[in-house]
């Protein structure tokens, strides 16, 4: 197969679009999409990493088409990697263990290719894991994700009838033997053979029939006579390509049983860039421009789909050109999302597994270098600049605080500024460094890429940035002496409703022409807290009375005063800590909306609402714990598996539930 399946020479003349496949191939963690990638396009996998934590492109030559093969992440936290990589696919094949089953996301990034319209397969494998079984996976897929997915193979076992030793083709009712090798020998059925795949077969027939534009065979069909069955793969085809009909097939990457099918399936199937519409574009103004034509003598448009930092500290940005073409060294217009836009050079221009290419035609991938380049920035030609719409970038929920040095900020910020899925961010309340990501796994993914350029970083759990608020009225006596100078303030602290706020007001209103920095400096104090703890909130602070001799200078003097009156006023006074309550908006499919709010009832969340969409998602709002929530994305995961997704924002401050023991 290695010798079928080549890696993309150089630089050869644009290849036109309907030469071009670009596929991705969706499935969870473990799934065995990197092997099907390898199998697929002969690429050395190896050296990736034994987890994958980033989209990846293999590309290959194949008789005449090149394929451009994307396999993001299978781990949820990696979300925004498969968003990146369904916008620049033309086609998806979704891979599904036979042994280890299907999370519920996977489900979820089904209904998103229904959205986009793209044609589909479905390949099975870890045919001879323990516990595998092929009929109840294709039927599961039926079950999950649509009535049209049906077997176009069967597996045939080997002697010791657990090996997968080969197909039956269910139109061609041939038999495809793998056991001597590639090519496999192709022979007619047994007896048995027949009887097994009859039910099987009738079921893809009365499929196709269902999707078919033509009577050539559909007659005859239904008459019981004789059935052509270059007619039936031909009308199969078709409605593949329309993302009608969905294909099951099973494939073992590593003796490459059905690999050749799958190869069959993009080639016939699955359709081309110039089958595809191209993503709307906006002038710089902000109008309309013209739908893009896929054609390589337009003017250029493309899409930095994903970007990293490599081994020598490059940014490589993976491309995908949606008109005209780029060529190396050629001048362009790198456009953000934002509407900011820079003039630069293409350098480096490479297909996606590393060969030297001139230039990159409409419909194809490539990659790029240059230090400023972002997922999602639009390239295009400088006299014809337009921006290309993006996609839907989950946003990071969950934080991690990492060692606060410069040098390791500066290199982590590299890696945070190519992952829209991640930020970077001081607490202005703890003071720590805080990374966001989508999880624990991307978390750690992101840190250990900047590890990788020799930073130490340590991880830690992040601090609740909580506040503290008076119970009562209570009185404080502050001074300040410094030899003839002196300072002298009576107030008087009394709490407020939530949420309304600090107030400062002088009591005595007399109008002292000290009151404006005395309003300042119990405004610091209060920021500070009391003993430099949590700041205080919600409280208004009445300024009975201020004594000033001398000539305090400066704000200091004040400060100090304004500190000692809040110290004399919390001696022996009720605080109450108060924690940030953040309201969460949280989407899980319809089967798990129950755990999910039988789990805010252990957190002691208030559920303000929960929402059957008609889509098969429920959304559910509920107020929690801040601190609650920086855990919670793993959490939400485990209990959905996979598929829960939810998004936050401060909502206000409660009284903490302090354990016991603690102060």
């Amino acid at each position: 197969m290695s010798d079928t399946y080549t890696v993309a020479a150089a630089c050869g003349p644009v290849i036109p679009s309907a030469r071009i496949r670009n596929v991705a191939l969706i499935g969870h963690e473990k799934s065995g999409k990197t092997s099907v990638a390898a199998a697929l396009t002969g690429v050395d996998t190896a050296a990736t990493d034994a987890h994958t934590t980033r989209l990846r492109c293999y590309t290959s030559h194949h008789d005449g088409l090149a394929w451009n093969v994307m396999d993001p992440p299978g781990h949820p936290d990696f979300a925004g990697d498969v968003r990146a990589a369904l916008h620049a696919a033309d086609a998806a094949i979704f891979v599904v263990s036979a042994s280890g089953g299907m999370d519920a996301a996977t489900q979820l990034w089904w209904r998103e290719c229904d959205a986009l319209e793209l044609p589909r397969a479905v390949a099975v494998t870890q045919l001879d894991g323990l516990f595998a079984d092929f009929d109840e996976t294709a039927a599961l897929c039926q079950r999950l994700f649509d009535p049209s997915v049906t077997s176009a193979y069967l597996p045939l076992l080997g002697d010791d009838g657990n090996a997968v030793a080969g197909l039956i083709g269910l139109l061609s009712t041939s038999v495809y033997d793998y056991s001597h090798g590639l090519p496999p020998r192709v022979s007619a059925p047994e007896s048995v053979h027949l009887d097994g795949i009859a039910e099987a077969r009738t079921r893809l027939i009365e499929t196709i029939l269902a999707h078919s534009d033509s009577d050539a065979w559909v007659d005859a069909y239904l008459a019981g006579e004789q059935v052509d069955t270059e007619a039936m793969v031909g009308d199969l085809e078709s409605a593949i390509a329309r993302g009608e009909l969905f294909p099951v097939i099973p494939i073992d990457p590593v003796t490459h049983v059905g690999i050749d099918a799958l190869g069959q399936l993009i080639r016939e199937a699955f359709g081309s860039p110039s089958d595809r519409v191209p993503p709307a574009a906006v002038t710089h103004d902000g109008f309309p421009a013209t739908v893009l034509s896929v054609d390589p003598d337009e003017p250029a448009v493309a899409q930095v789909v994903s970007a990293h930092v490599d081994s020598d500290g490059d940014t490589v940005g993976l491309v995908r050109v949606f008109a005209g073409t780029i060529a190396d060294g050629a001048t362009v217009r790198f456009s953000r999302p934002d509407g900011s836009h820079t003039d630069g050079r293409i350098t480096q221009l490479r297909t996606p597994s590393g060969s030297p290419l001139s230039h990159c035609g409409a419909g194809d991938m490539c990659t790029i270098v240059s230090p400023d380049l972002r997922p999602a920035d639009t390239i295009s030609d400088p006299e014809a600049a337009v921006q290309l719409t993006g996609w839907a970038v989950p946003q990071p929920q969950f934080p991690v605080a990492v060692t606060n040095d410069p040098a390791m900020r500066r290199t982590l910020s590299r890696h945070v500024a190519v992952d829209p899925s991640a930020r970077l961010e001081a607490d202005p309340d703890t003071g720590q460094l805080l990374l966001w990501g989508l999880g624990e796994v991307h978390a750690e993914a992101v840190v250990a890429r900047a590890a990788a350029h020799g930073t130490v970083i340590e991880m830690h759990e992040p601090a609740s940035p909580r506040r503290e608020t008076f119970t009562e009225v209570v009185h404080g006596t502050g001074t300040y002496r410094s030899g003839v100078d002196a300072i002298e303030c009576a107030v008087v602290f009394a709490p407020r409703m939530a949420g309304e706020g600090i107030k400062i007001s002088d009591a005595a209103g007399n109008g002292s022409p000290h009151m404006d920095r005395m309003r300042a400096a119990l405004r610091a104090a209060l920021s500070r807290g009391v003993a430099d703890t949590n700041p205080i909130i919600d409280v208004h602070v009445r300024v009975e009375a201020i004594t000033v001799e001398g000539e305090p200078h400066g704000a200091k003097p004040f400060e100090f005063a304004a500190r000692h009156a809040l110290s004399d006023a919390a001696t022996g006074a009720s605080i109450a800590v108060l924690d940030p309550i953040d309201t969460a908006t949280i989407t899980v499919p319809n089967e798990y909306a129950r755990p999910v709010l039988d789990d805010m009832k252990t957190q002691d969340g208030h559920v303000r609402d929960s929402t059957d969409n008609g889509d098969g998602l429920t959304t559910i709002t509920v107020d929690l714990a801040a601190a609650k929530l920086m855990a919670y994305a793993p959490k939400l995961r485990s209990l959905t598996a996979g598929s829960g997704r939810f998004s936050r924002e401060f909502d206000r401050y409660a009284p903490a539930a302090i354990p016991d023991g603690e102060v």
